[in-house]
């Protein structure tokens, strides 16, 4: 079972892909910088440095799209497809009563929603 455990912050992108099954990690990454021209993307396969790359990343949403295009498309992927992924989580900071672990529906994003002035940079719109 293949998991991809995802954290945002006000200016970074983090990753890892964990394998339930084995409890190993066979890849992890970080994107620094997002919101400027000169972001450092930096991806591992294993305890190997496969990637690292200076790019405009100008949203979060980019350097997720960026990750998962690196999952689909680098020759040193751990994966053939995206559909190998069982699961893929999002740590959030605030959504009141909504908390540990929780399948995203509306009521979910409804409660990010309300709390989201507590925290603009980690759960932003």
């Amino acid at each position: 079972m293949l998991i991809m455990v995802c954290n945002i912050g006000s200016t970074n992108f983090k990753f890892q892909l964990l394998d339930m099954t084995t409890e190993n990690q066979p890849a992890s990454g970080y994107t620094e910088r997002v919101g400027t021209a000169n972001a450092i993307m930096t991806y591992s396969t294993g305890n190997k440095k496969t990637l690292e790359e200076i790019s405009a990343i100008p949203t979060h949403r980019e350097a997720v799209k960026h990750a998962l295009h690196f999952f689909s498309n680098h020759s040193d992927s751990p994966l053939s497809s995206l559909d190998k992924f069982d699961g893929i989580g999002f740590k959030t900071i605030q959504a009141g009563d909504e908390n540990g672990s929780v399948l995203l529906d509306e009521e979910v994003l409804q409660a990010m929603e309300d709390y989201r002035s507590l925290t603009p940079a980690h759960n932003p719109l």
